[in-house]
C-alpha cells in the first residue's frame, strides 16, 4: 500500500491548490470504570496517517486517548476551526465507541440522541448523569458547523464516523464499537420509529445557508447497526471502515467523487463486515477532497441475480421500460463515458419498482452483482407521448424532429397533443398544451439538438407517468397537507372540500395515515406546474435503501411529517404524490441524478395490494414472486399570488 504513496500525493497537488486540513479523534484505551472496552482506534490512526497524509493532509491534527475527553475534543475542535481557512478541504475522522443517549431538548423522534462516547464517558446510567461527559450529536453538529461556516461555500468537509450508532444484540466475536444499550434513566420512555434521519450525527446540518460548506458524512453502520472491528492483512485487528477508507483511497482515480469513494467502501465493508450497512449523507457528487461539482448520470443498482435473469433495483417508476437497452459498469462510474463496460443486456420485464434484464452472451462468467447498471438506450414502453410540431419553421430542425419522433415512442400529432414544440427567433420551445406552461427551451444554435431535444421529451414523459400512475387501492395509504405558519403550528382551513389554494410564500405540513392492515413503507414525491419533480421523502441526501427502511408506517399508524414546506412558484396545479410498498425503495437517486432537487424545507431534515391494480399504462409485470408491490396517493393543490 505505501507504495502507492508518493503518486497519490502528486495527483493530489496536482488535482487541487487547495489547503487541506485533517483532525482524527481515536480513543482505543478507555478507562476501566467507565464501563467500555478498549478496542483498536490506535491501529486507524497507524493506517489512516499515511493515507490521508497521501492525499495531501499534511500535518494532521490527532487527538489520542485521555487527550480525548470531551472538553479535550471540544477545544481540539475549536484549535482546529482556528486553524482553517476559506476555501480549504476539511477531513474529520472519529475512531470510538458510540452509543445512544436520553434526548436533552426534545429534538429526537425517538428520544434518544446519538453520541460519540469521549474518553472517560459512562457505559451506563448513574443517578444524576445526564450526558455531560458524551458528545452529543447536537454539539458535534455545532462544532462541524462552525468549521464549515469558516471554510465558506468553496471550501468542503468529508466526516468520518468509524463508531457504532445503537445498543443492539452483539453479533459474532469482533470486538464491537458500541454495542451497549441506550444510556437512559430509568423508565425511560424510548419512541418508535428509531430516527426519520440517517446516521444521526450530522444530519441536522443539512439545508443550511449556502455560504458554508457542502458536506459529507461516511458512516460505518446505520442507525439500527453495531460496528464490528476486523482485521487487515497482518491480522491486526482495525476498525472496518477506517480500513475500507484506507483500501478505497489507496486505488483513487481520476473523476472521482465521494459517491465513488462510498461505492469502494461499501464493496471493501460488504467482504469484511457483510452483517453491516455503512451510510452515506451529504453532496456525494463533489469531486473527492477538490470542490469541482461532477454531475452524476442516473444508474441503478442490481439488486439480485435469479439464474440468468438480473434483477434490477428499478422499474418504471424510475424510468425503466421493456426494451430498455443497459450496459453495466464498474460501481463508482459517475459516467459511461468515462469508464469501459463490462456487460450488456436489455429489459424484458418490469413492475413498478422492479425489472429484469437479460445480459448478453459475453455475460457469462462475469459477476455483475457489484456492478452499476446505465441506460444506453432508452424505451418508453407503453407511455406515450403526442407532439404537434407544425410551428417549427427550419425544414432542417424541423426534419431532426420527425425523424426523432419516427424512432421513439412519441407521435405528430395536431390536434390535441400533450406538449407543442415551438420555434421562436432563436429558441426551441416545448409548450404544455393542456396550461400553455414553458416546460423547457434550447438554442437554435445548440449542437446535438435534437439529442436534447430527445431528453427533453423523455423527461416530460416520464413525468407524465408518475402523474398518471395510479392505484386501486389509494384510500388504504392517506396524505393530507396541513397549513400551518413557518414555525410549524397548524392553521385551520376552510377549503377541505374543494381544491386547496396555497399562496406562494406560505407553509404546509404533511400527514401520512396508513389505513389498511399492512405495515408500508413510502416515498413522497413532489410534481411541480411546470413538470419538475421534486423529492420530499426521502430527503435529498439519503441515497440508500438503508435511509428509506425509516419511512415506514404500521397498519392503522399516522404520522406528521416533522418539517415545513415553503411553498414557492411556479404558479399553478401542483402534486403531491405518495408511492407505498410493502417492501422498502428510494426514489431519490434517480430524481437527483436527473439534475432535480427536493423541494424547499426548513430542516434537512404491501403485500395486500394486487399489481394487476396499478394502472402501469401496460407494462409486463415482473413474476409475482420477484416483485414489489407498489400503491399510490396524492393531493393536487393550486399555488397562487
Amino acid at each position: 500500500m505505501r507504495l502507492l504513496i508518493l503518486p497519490l500525493l502528486l495527483t493530489a497537488f496536482m488535482v487541487n491548490a487547495q489547503n487541506k486540513q485533517a483532525i482524527l479523534i481515536a480513543i482505543a484505551e478507555y478507562p476501566s470504570e467507565s464501563g467500555w472496552s478498549s478496542i483498536s482506534s490506535d491501529k486507524d490512526v497507524e493506517l489512516l496517517l499515511p493515507v490521508y497524509e497521501a492525499q495531501g493532509f499534511q500535518n494532521p491534527v490527532v487527538v489520542r486517548d485521555k487527550a480525548a475527553n470531551k472538553e479535550g475534543i471540544l477545544s481540539a475542535m475549536r484549535n482546529f476551526r482556528d486553524r482553517c481557512k476559506p476555501g480549504d478541504i476539511v477531513l474529520v475522522h472519529y475512531s470510538g465507541h458510540g452509543q445512544q443517549i436520553a434526548d436533552n431538548n426534545g429534538d429526537e423522534p425517538d428520544g434518544l440522541d446519538e453520541a460519540l462516547v469521549a474518553w472517560g464517558a459512562p457505559a451506563e446510567y448513574y443517578n444524576g448523569y445526564n450526558g455531560e461527559k458524551h458528545l452529543r450529536d447536537d454539539e458535534f453538529n455545532e462544532l462541524l458547523l462552525d468549521i464549515r461556516g469558516k471554510i465558506g461555500s468553496k471550501g468542503n468537509m468529508l466526516v468520518v464516523v468509524d463508531a457504532c450508532h445503537s445498543g443492539t444484540i452483539s453479533r459474532g466475536v469482533a470486538k464491537k464499537r458500541g454495542g451497549k444499550a441506550p444510556l437512559v434513566p430509568p423508565g425511560y420512555q424510548i419512541n418508535s420509529p428509531k430516527r426519520e434521519d440517517g446516521s444521526g450525527y450530522a444530519a441536522k446540518t443539512r439545508g443550511q445557508a449556502q455560504s458554508i460548506a457542502p458536506m459529507v458524512l461516511i458512516s460505518a453502520s446505520s442507525f439500527d447497526e453495531e460496528n464490528s472491528e476486523t482485521f487487515d492483512e497482518r491480522g491486526v485487528g482495525i476498525g472496518s471502515l477506517s480500513y475500507a477508507m484506507a483500501k478505497s483511497l489507496s486505488k483513487v482515480g481520476e473523476n472521482y467523487s465521494y459517491r465513488s469513494l462510498f461505492a469502494d467502501v461499501l464493496g471493501v465493508m460488504n467482504e469484511k463486515v457483510p452483517q453491516q450497512t455503512p451510510m452515506v449523507e451529504g453532496d456525494v457528487d463533489y469531486a473527492l477532497f477538490a470542490g469541482q461539482y461532477y454531475k452524476q448520470e442516473q444508474y441503478y443498482d442490481v439488486r439480485e441475480i435469479k439464474g440468468k435473469d438480473i434483477i434490477l433495483n428499478g422499474g418504471s417508476l424510475m424510468g425503466i421500460y421493456p426494451e430498455t437497452k443497459v450496459a453495466f459498469y464498474p460501481a463508482g462510474t459517475i459516467s459511461p463515458n468515462q469508464s469501459k463496460a463490462v456487460a450488456y443486456g436489455v429489459v424484458s420485464k418490469v413492475s413498478p419498482l422492479q425489472s429484469i434484464i437479460k445480459p448478453d452472451a459475453a455475460s457469462a462468467g462475469i459477476d455483475l452483482a457489484k456492478s452499476w447498471v446505465f441506460i444506453t438506450e432508452p424505451s418508453l414502453g407503453n407511455v406515450s407521448l403526442s407532439c404537434n410540431i407544425v410551428k417549427i419553421k427550419n425544414p432542417a430542425i424541423k426534419k431532426d424532429i420527425e425523424a426523432l419522433l419516427a424512432t421513439k415512442r412519441y407521435s405528430a400529432k395536431e390536434q390535441a397533443a400533450d406538449i407543442s414544440i415551438v420555434e421562436t427567433r432563436n429558441y426551441l420551445s416545448f409548450i404544455r398544451n393542456s396550461d400553455g406552461t414553458i416546460i423547457d427551451s434550447i438554442p437554435l444554435n445548440m449542437e446535438m439538438l435534437s439529442g436534447k431535444a430527445d431528453q427533453i421529451m423523455s423527461r416530460y414523459a416520464q413525468n407524465k407517468y408518475l402523474r398518471e400512475l395510479k392505484s386501486g387501492y389509494a384510500n388504504s395509504i392517506q396524505m393530507q397537507l396541513l397549513p400551518c405558519d413557518q414555525d410549524g403550528n397548524i392553521i385551520q382551513s376552510d377549503n377541505q372540500n374543494s381544491l386547496l389554494a396555497l399562496k406562494a410564500g406560505s407553509y404546509v405540513k404533511v400527514k401520512v395515515t396508513n389505513k389498511g392492515n399492512n405495515r408500508m413503507f413510502y416515498n413522497i414525491i413532489d410534481i411541480q406546474p411546470d413538470g419538475q419533480v421534486n423529492a420530499i421523502l426521502p430527503m435529498q441526501s439519503e441515497l440508500t435503501i438503508k435511509h428509506a427502511e425509516q419511512y415506514v408506517l404500521e397498519a392503522g399508524a399516522e404520522r406528521i411529517l416533522p418539517f415545513v414546506i415553503d411553498i414557492a412558484p411556479p404558479f399553478g396545479n401542483e402534486v403531491f404524490k405518495l408511492f407505498a410498498s410493502n417492501e422498502p425503495f428510494n426514489l431519490v437517486p434517480f430524481i437527483a441524478s436527473a439534475g432535480l432537487q427536493t423541494r424547499g424545507s426548513n430542516e434537512s431534515v404491501i403485500s395486500a395490494f394486487k399489481e394487476d391494480n396499478i394502472q402501469t399504462r401496460g407494462a409486463a409485470g415482473v413474476n409475482k414472486q420477484e416483485q414489489q408491490q407498489l400503491i399510490t396517493n396524492e393531493v393536487v393543490f393550486r399555488i397562487v399570488e
